[in-house]
């Protein structure tokens, strides 16, 4: 009764936040939210590229070439996370300007 009771406070307090993104479910697209998108894709293809560089030095035995390719690996996952956290924003605030 108890988790019920729970739940049904938490679902009161959510949906007032959620209704509006809901009802405007469409993406948004402003110049920014793009650009930072655009970060992000990069930023995954650099990440990807690391890895196949990581793989490749391991295949050839070459461990001084797998300890810099993990290194690269290493800034550019940061680079990644930092760049997705700075997109997350800007959708949020694009959202609370473009969405009722």
């Amino acid at each position: 009764m108890r988790k019920f009771v729970l739940a049904l406070v938490a679902a009161a307090l959510v949906a007032p936040v959620m209704a509006p993104a809901i009802a405007n479910a469409q993406p948004v697209n402003t110049p920014a939210v793009a650009a930072a998108r655009h970060e992000v894709r990069r930023d995954r293809a650099e990440v990807r590229h690391d890895r196949r560089e990581v793989a490749v030095a391991r295949a050839h035995g070459n461990e001084r070439a797998v300890r810099i390719a993990k290194h690269e690996l290493r800034h550019d996952r940061r680079d990644m996370r930092h760049d997705r956290k700075v997109m997350h924003h800007k959708i949020r605030h694009a959202y609370r300007h473009h969405h009722g």
